[in-house]
């Protein structure tokens, strides 16, 4: 029946859509994730903390590197943040001390850093 083929293939159609969707979104956070990477690289950001989006989807892995510092030259298992597939974590960068302009480190009188700006 005609009905018939045409109900196949509109389904088959809006599957093939939300596909792509996912795959673009993919790849959009994949992009993210290099270009971030690169950023922190070519302002001397050596390390980052992991961040997740602390929902329920976040892989149990992930989840357990919430708030972990992390080398960008030494990745993790399954990669940085946002390379694995359909990952949304995040890379906070760990500024080091001496990338801070205009503001000095100094101890408190109980030994705790202060900034000094």
């Amino acid at each position: 029946d005609e009905n018939e083929i045409i109900t196949v293939i509109n389904k088959a159609k809006e599957q093939a859509y939300k596909r792509a969707d996912k795959i673009a979104h993919n790849e959009i956070g994949n992009l993210d994730g290099r270009m971030c990477k690169q950023r922190q690289l070519a302002n001397g950001i050596t390390h980052y903390q992991w961040r997740t989006v602390r929902d329920e989807r976040v892989r149990p892995w992930h989840e357990e590197r919430e708030g972990k510092i992390f080398a960008w030259n030494k990745p993790p298992f399954d990669g940085h943040p946002r390379e694995a597939p359909f990952c949304r974590c995040e890379p906070a960068p760990c500024i080091p001390w001496n990338n801070l302009i205009g503001i000095s480190r100094q101890k408190n009188i109980i030994g705790a850093d202060v900034l000094e700006i």
